[in-house]
């Protein structure tokens, strides 16, 4: 089960943690699990300054265009201010 495979990883492996993560967070909005993809999701990107990976931002945005069917959801509703700080691109 990839949420146990998931959950062995060490905490310090925070890029590993969140591309598994988001990928797995993917995998339940696209089978319609949506408030579960949220949660799984929300947890990652309180992470996400610490994780400067291109592949991870690819992740969250494929997460994010999947979660655009669901607008409706609160649960996708409450998660997009943290979709968009992440997504927005820093100008440091």
């Amino acid at each position: 089960c990839v949420h146990r495979e998931t959950a062995a990883l060490p905490m310090h492996a925070l890029r590993t943690r969140a591309r598994y993560g988001f990928r797995r967070s993917l995998a339940h909005a696209a089978s319609g699990e949506v408030e579960h993809a949220c949660a799984i999701a929300g947890q990652l990107l309180e992470v996400m300054p610490a994780v400067p990976s291109a592949t991870v931002n690819s992740d969250v945005r494929r997460l994010a265009r999947e979660l655009s069917r669901f607008r409706s959801s609160r649960a996708v509703r409450d998660l997009q201010p943290a979709l968009a700080r992440v997504l927005v691109p820093t100008h440091e």
